[in-house]
């Protein structure tokens, strides 16, 4: 049997929600502060990796913490290539978006998406209007 406290520590370190986030005219993005909490909960750092992502020819970034980094990235070493950028957050919990993933992902309307996805154990940044085009491919893929 599992233990409550096995239970609520397991959930700790998943990505659960979605956020519409501001983009500011500096590409900063305040990543909400349960991600963030998750973040350090997952991976004892506050640093984030972010990652060119197509789905159904929908264009995102994805987001891993350092330690799925790792594990990706022992998988897929072109990860390293350059093209997935080390981030940390500033005192306001925001990371500043690069501008060529910035591009790749849509987001131009100084809004975006944030939310957990497929096994909850990393996030995603879409900018709104895809997010709503393709709300479909989101939740076959996060159910």
């Amino acid at each position: 049997m599992i233990r409550k406290n096995d239970i609520e520590e397991k959930l700790q370190k998943l990505y659960f929600g979605r956020y519409n986030v501001h983009v500011d005219c500096k590409s900063r993005l305040a990543i909400p502060v349960e991600f963030r909490k998750t973040v350090i909960e997952r991976s004892d750092a506050s640093i984030v990796f972010l990652s060119r992502a197509k789905r159904n020819d929908a264009p995102y970034i994805a987001v891993y913490d350092a330690e799925l980094f790792i594990q990706k990235s022992e998988k897929s070493p072109e990860l390293l290539s350059g093209e997935c950028p080390k981030l940390s957050w500033d005192n306001q919990g925001r990371i500043v978006l690069p501008d060529l993933l910035r591009e790749h992902a849509q987001i131009t309307d100084y809004a975006a998406a944030v939310f957990g996805a497929h096994a909850f154990n990393h996030f995603e940044i879409w900018a709104v209007k895809n997010c709503e085009r393709y709300g479909h491919i989101l939740k076959d893929h996060s159910a």
